[in-house]
Parts: structure tokens; C-alpha cells; sequence
């Protein structure tokens, strides 16, 4: 099987660094349950271009260096690894390609046969076609990623997916949709496992 994965919030603890920087330059104390959107400028009260911009800013920041794996990942990769071809596809822009691949080979050395940067958050006009693209024209048959509307868009070309909640904090993808949210990397492999 081919097996993509986002980077933030689903291999990487990104939101807590990037909260911890803004908690401090904005004078707030907000946590990855007050991020109720995947659009961070609601969280924050700018526009979609100033949040972008701040997300620029943090790749830049000592914290973004500092970023460590969500528990779990590690080992879950390890054993999809050993029966299947893992890719990576992330919203990140390709300007970070080096510092995220230099993280990749740090914590999942050897485990992604690609990475994809779709940078699509970082478009002040969004979308979500560009993740749903990369799995139709590669033919990925799960996807594992922390943003609903992402699933939903490669759920739509034939992708399963799996919407990973990491002990139920992400306050972004609660929606009504039915999707089942995976909260921590055993249950990602339970899933994969059906």
C-alpha cells in the first residue's frame, strides 16, 4: 500500500511552538483547543495574509528548530514501513523543504520514499486540491492527516482517509462531519489494519 502523511500536528508537535511564540509576542495563553479552524487567522483576529505571514515568521524562529515528533509517530512509521511505501505530503511551503526534510531524516530516517509541498495553506485564496491532487496522480491509498477538509478532498478521489486528533485536542477539525477522528498513532495503525 501507498501511505501519505501530513507533517503538522500529525508526525510534528507544530501548533504548541507556534502557540508558545504568538502566547508570548501577543501577551495570550491559548492552546491547541482554542484553534477552532484550520485558519488561524480567526484564532489570532487579522487576515488571512497576516496569519500567513506569522507562519512565515515562525519558520524562522528558534522554537521551529525545536519542534519534536507527536508520541507515537515514530513507532507507527517504523511498523508501516516494513510492508508499505510512505510518502509524505504537507501544506508547508517548499522554501522550508530543507529544515522539514532535515527533521524528517532526523526523527523517520530512511522511512519516506517523497515529499510533496503543496504550500496551499500559505495561499490567501486556500483550497484543498492540491493534497487531493498528489494522491489521485500517485494513487495514495491512505492518507493520514490532521485537517478535515484535506481528508474529505482525497477521500473525493478515491483516497481513504484518516483524520488523526491527537487525544481529542485538535479543536480544528471538530465538525459534524462523520468522519472518525483517530486520537493517537495506535489507533492510526488499528484503522489501517481494517
Amino acid at each position: 500500500m501507498l501511505v501519505a502523511f501530513d507533517v503538522d500536528d500529525t508526525l510534528a508537535k507544530f501548533n504548541i511552538p507556534l502557540l508558545n511564540v504568538y502566547n508570548a509576542i501577543d501577551g495570550t495563553n491559548y492552546t491547541s483547543r482554542d484553534i477552532k479552524s484550520y485558519n488561524l487567522e480567526m484564532l489570532w483576529g487579522c487576515t488571512k495574509e497576516e496569519a500567513i505571514q506569522r507562519i512565515q515568521y515562525f519558520y524562522k524562529t528558534h522554537e521551529f528548530g525545536r519542534i519534536v515528533p507527536v508520541e507515537g509517530s515514530q513507532e507507527a512509521v517504523e511498523k508501516l514501513s516494513k510492508e508499505n511505501q510512505l510518502i509524505v505530503i504537507t501544506s508547508r511551503l517548499s522554501s522550508v523543504s530543507r529544515k522539514t526534510e532535515e527533521w524528517l531524516d532526523k526523527y523517520f530516517s530512511g522511512k519516506f520514499s517523497d515529499i510533496y509541498y503543496t504550500s496551499e495553506w500559505h495561499s490567501a485564496n486556500g483550497g484543498s486540491g492540491k493534497k487531493a491532487d498528489i494522491c489521485r496522480d500517485k494513487k495514495v491509498d491512505i492518507i493520514i492527516d490532521d485537517c478535515l477538509e484535506y481528508i474529505l478532498a482525497c477521500q473525493n478521489v478515491g483516497t481513504r482517509g484518516i483524520l488523526f486528533d491527537l487525544n481529542g485536542e485538535y479543536g480544528w477539525n471538530k465538525t459534524e462531519e462523520e468522519i472518525k477522528r483517530v486520537l493517537n498513532w495506535e489507533e492510526v495503525l488499528k484503522k489501517i489494519k481494517k
